[in-house]
């Protein structure tokens, strides 16, 4: 089986003091039978040299997989420590990664749901939302996991409820304007 690149993790540059060396660094997540970390050091010099790699697969939470590869234990020290700080980007990638498309539609427009809500933007929050309940009601949708879709119908609803109550709001000042501009011109 062929290994299958998922997304770029890091990209990078970083010195080594000790060596006075620039190094171009980059994660890569993997896929073969697991998730792994396809992690790779160029060295930055001047175009008279030909560049010099280093190489090496790391486990999710930092750990050498292969020993067989080329790398430092300088840079491997380096990428563990970029591992660990990237771990929660690193996890929401692997989730991602394993999610079926129609998943990764759903969540992508709740997302854009949620922001246009929160902008206040209630024609195009209106739109999405009926894009989303659309979604929701196929028959793809109903065979997704219920802790993945129940939580999100039930925002939605809640979305819709207090949409409606909105309305009422609206209509009711609406009135009072009337009464107003009635009151005014007497």
């Amino acid at each position: 089986m062929t290994n299958e690149c998922y997304k770029k993790i890091y990209e990078g540059i970083t010195c080594l003091p000790d060596k006075n060396e620039f190094w171009n660094l980059y994660i890569i997540l993997m896929e073969e039978k697991e998730y792994f970390l396809d992690a790779f050091a160029r060295e930055t010099i001047n175009g008279d040299f030909s560049p010099h790699y280093q190489h090496a697969y790391f486990t999710l939470e930092g750990q050498v997989l292969d020993f067989n590869r080329n790398m430092t234990t300088q840079l491997v020290t380096l990428f563990r420590q970029i591992v660990s700080e990237k771990q929660p980007e690193l996890m929401e990638e692997l989730h991602m990664a394993t999610l079926s498309p129609m998943e990764k539609k759903i969540k992508a427009i709740s997302i854009e749901l949620g922001e246009l809500m929160k902008s206040h933007n209630d024609k195009e929050s209106w739109t999405k939302a009926g894009e989303l309940n659309s979604l929701l009601k196929s028959e793809e949708a109903q065979q997704l996991p219920a802790g993945f879709i129940e939580p999100i119908r039930k925002e939605l609803s809640g979305y819709y409820y207090i949409n409606g109550e909105i309305n009422k709001l609206h209509k009711q000042l609406y009135a009072k304007g009337n009464k107003l501009i009635e009151l005014a011109n007497q």
